[in-house]
């Protein structure tokens, strides 16, 4: 999978074309040069969510 990463100013300026881009892939927000934040699609985050809550409970066992 892809990864586009921007800068904060550059996420803040294109805002509307980023966020739909991160319906598709993530997108990295970087703060003085270092990965900051990550925008995805609530789907993505809710998988990812979910097999977190799998793996805790097959690990816990």
């Amino acid at each position: 999978m892809e990864t586009t990463r921007v800068t904060s100013s550059e996420f803040q300026q294109a805002f509307g074309a980023l966020s739909d881009k991160a319906r598709h892939e993530p997108v990295v927000i970087t703060k003085h040069g270092r990965d900051s934040l990550v925008v995805m699609a609530a789907e993505e985050w809710e998988r990812l969510r979910r097999r977190d809550r799998r793996v805790g409970l097959t690990t816990t066992a």
